[in-house]
């Protein structure tokens, strides 16, 4: 597992993630709690996966939230 911090978040259900040493792609249907929504600055645990197409960012999989960024459930 790799722990990283939300960079962006998009209305569109995905964003990406730093690591502090690579970026990762994080679509909402990777999230293990989809009803959860992230913010930017939430930081997140998640596997690193292959990207979903050449020349694109590796995926976050089986990503979840483990410090939301205003301290509480969303």
């Amino acid at each position: 597992m790799r722990r990283g911090t939300l960079t962006a978040w998009f209305e569109k259900g995905f964003g990406f993630i730093i690591d502090g040493r690579e970026q990762f792609f994080l679509h909402v249907h990777n999230l293990e709690n989809p009803f959860l929504t992230p913010v930017k600055g939430d930081v997140i645990e998640f596997e690193p996966g292959e990207p979903w197409k050449t020349g694109k960012l590796p995926c976050a999989m089986k990503a979840r939230i483990v410090s939301p960024l205003d301290g509480g459930a969303k």
